[in-house]
């Protein structure tokens, strides 16, 4: 998660705009929907060039939010050129691997290159935002006395 005070800092940017918060909770507020909303300060930064760029007066918060979601439509992460080995598509290779049996078995597996591990980061974070919103949470149980057992 970006922090908050990185965010404020970037922020700043926005003051020389019309119609600012007056009270610090209003910035505060439009950090949290850029926290809430970007998932790195490089988006953070995206979003405030295209206001800054389009508008003259500081968002509101539900349009700095409706901007983020553009944003982040349009923002895929440039990867590197494949190598020779995984080359052409750039997302896996071939390799041979023994089974349980012991029997050698060829199976794809992302390359060793820049491009490779870049995706395989890509699908370590996918799988663990996925294990998270499928982790169910622990059940509490009700703390009970011998004698109401019986």
């Amino acid at each position: 998660m970006i922090e908050l005070r990185e965010i404020r800092k970037e922020l700043r940017r926005l003051t020389g705009l019309s119609f600012p918060p007056t009270e610090m909770e209003g910035w505060t507020e439009l950090a949290k929907v850029l926290q809430r909303r970007c998932s790195t300060m490089n988006q953070v930064h995206q979003v405030l060039d295209r206001w800054l760029d389009t508008e003259e007066n500081v968002p509101k918060p539900s349009q700095l939010g409706s901007l983020c979601a553009d944003i982040a439509a349009s923002d895929h992460p440039i990867l590197p050129e494949p190598c020779d080995v995984c080359a052409p598509e750039g997302l896996w290779r071939y390799v041979e691997r023994l089974d349980k049996t012991g029997e050698i078995v060829c199976c794809a597996a992302r390359c060793t290159c820049a491009r490779g591990c870049q995706l395989a980061a890509m699908d370590a974070k996918r799988a663990m935002e996925e294990a998270a919103k499928t982790r169910k949470q622990p059940v509490l149980m009700k703390a009970v006395r011998l004698e109401e057992l019986g």
